[in-house]
């Protein structure tokens, strides 16, 4: 009957929001489903700001303190599972506003992010020319 909503009450929806805690609500929903969404606002807010700082460090948090323990402990528990990393939409850092553009994968960043022990990233090792979109 669709997903369950569930809050967090640390959580800003910004670029300082409580990483662990959403990190834990996460991993408590997948202890009694098999999907869960977690959404994090840091970089699309911080780009609307045209705060390059903040939407670095945004990204930064959600490779250490999202995708490196929720795949660390989900190895740990012996799951089988599958991680999507997605974007809803463009953000351009020079006006602040949201694009109809095709999104760019992570490859396009200058971000490299940490993953976990064992986990290549497919999208960091992949040829530049792979990645479509204006810059």
């Amino acid at each position: 009957t669709g997903l369950e909503a569930v809050t967090v009450p640390t959580a800003t929806g910004e670029w300082d929001t409580d990483y662990a805690a959403k990190v834990a609500a996460a991993l408590n929903v997948l202890k009694r489903h098999d999907f869960v969404a977690l959404h994090l606002e840091g970089p699309d807010e911080a780009t609307h700001n045209h705060d390059l700082e903040h939407k670095i460090y945004s990204i930064e948090r959600l490779s250490a303190d999202v995708v490196a323990p929720v795949t660390e402990t989900l190895r740990a528990a012996g799951e089988d599972f599958r991680l999507l990393l997605l974007s809803d939409h463009m953000t351009y850092m020079a006006n602040g506003a949201h694009g109809a553009d095709p999104r760019r994968s992570c490859g396009t960043c200058h971000v490299k992010c940490r993953w976990p022990e064992g986990v290549e990233s497919p999208i960091h090792n992949r040829p530049k020319s792979v990645s479509k979109g204006k810059k």
